[in-house]
């Protein structure tokens, strides 16, 4: 099986993927795929269209997803399963985003599948990863007390926010603003929009408790 730097091509994955849910008991189940076409050096098999290695890249994930989901809906699981695509973490992406950036943060969140109720809607509630576990557990109608920093974004009512870290710094977003806080020079890096003392405090006070959780596991 062909691979390039960080593992197997998508086209081989999402094809081994298909066949694993073809090939399914007639039972509820729960799968797991991680994509690595779109990640650097970009290496994809494929004759390249756009100049750029990284939109090229994510050309040709686009396009093995597409084949990916039009096999499946030729199969009746489409109609009663829900697909969730989600990143790892954002990039520089074409325009070179610095750390400081938000938008070298701002990654998709998609959710497809003929289980879904409501269709074609856009949800513009601010949140990461962890939201996924909260979000999902709770269309499903289970608890999602195992996981204290997670939120439901579906929520009528949720406290949007964002929290990220790179090495000696974290920043946080939130409807209204946001900032960088650097944990060397104990400063504010950056900041745009609305940013008050209180978000900063959150923000530090929610590194730490985070922090204190890992080291306990």
């Amino acid at each position: 099986m062909q691979g390039e730097k960080w593992g197997v091509h998508d086209q081989y994955t999402f094809e081994r993927f298909k066949n694993e849910l073809i090939n399914e008991p007639n039972k509820p189940f729960l799968k797991f795929i991680f994509s690595l076409s779109s990640h650097e050096p970009f290496d994809v098999p494929m004759e390249k269209v756009y100049k750029d290695p990284y939109v090229n890249s994510i050309h040709y994930t686009d396009r093995c997803l597409g084949k990916l989901f039009k096999d499946i809906k030729q199969t009746e699981i489409w109609n009663n399963t829900l697909f969730i695509l989600i990143a790892d973490h954002g990039t520089t992406g074409p325009q070179n985003a610095t750390a400081l950036n938000k938008e070298r943060y701002h990654i998709p969140m998609l959710w497809v599948g003929g289980a879904l109720a409501v269709k074609d809607t856009v949800i513009s509630n601010t949140g990461s990863q962890t939201d996924m576990a909260a979000t999902l557990l709770n269309q499903l109608k289970i608890s999602s007390s195992g996981f204290p920093f997670s939120k439901n974004l579906l929520a009528k009512k949720v406290n949007e926010f964002a929290f990220f870290v790179y090495p000696n710094a974290f920043g946080l977003i939130t409807p209204k603003g946001y900032f960088v806080y650097d944990n060397t020079s104990k400063k504010i890096a950056y900041t745009q929009g609305t940013v008050s003392e209180t978000d900063i405090e959150n923000g530090k006070a929610y590194l730490q408790v985070i922090s204190a959780d890992h080291l306990k596991r």
